[in-house]
């Protein structure tokens, strides 16, 4: 949760950043003309996060404690 919300309320353009545990969704509040929703994705990615538009590399994902991984799709 803190990773997630860290490494995307820090973008510029990103006014709030909610990662809901039991859900699985994150929703952010945010400024389009200064952020589009590919580079939030790719801030999820860097820190080992697959999204609907962005797969983490294998070295990011593995780089995430254990009980932080979960199930990838292929």
């Amino acid at each position: 949760k803190a990773r997630i919300e860290k490494a995307t309320s820090s973008l510029n353009g990103v006014a709030s950043s909610i990662w809901d545990v039991e859900t699985k969704l994150l929703t952010i509040s945010y400024d389009q003309q200064l952020i589009d929703e590919k580079k939030i994705e790719k801030a999820v990615a860097g820190v080992g996060h697959d999204t609907n538009g962005t797969r983490a590399t294998d070295a990011s994902y593995d780089n995430l404690h254990a009980c932080c991984k979960y199930e990838r799709a292929n």
